[in-house]
């Protein structure tokens, strides 16, 4: 993987909240910081997987089951996610 440079003044306050969220939390260590975003990258891929279930649901000929079934998928992630 490589990473692209960014402009970090196009990414407040994301950034500084980031930034501030590593220093306050000693994050500083060269395998710590991707650790921190290799956990950030699983909790997007399951919200991601979430969003696409979804929307397959939402493309069901059926809306009322699509609507129960989207229910039931929330609210097993909701739990897997401790929310």
């Amino acid at each position: 993987m490589e990473y692209k440079k960014r402009e970090v003044f196009e990414l407040e306050p994301h950034y500084s909240k980031h930034v501030n969220a590593l220093t306050k939390e000693n994050l500083l260590g060269k395998s710590s910081i991707p650790a921190e975003l290799a956990y950030r990258d699983w909790k997007l891929a399951e919200s991601q997987s979430l969003i696409n279930d979804l929307q397959k649901l939402l493309a069901s000929t059926d809306p009322e089951c699509a609507a129960r079934e989207a229910l039931i998928l929330i609210k097993q992630y909701k739990v897997e996610q401790g929310v």
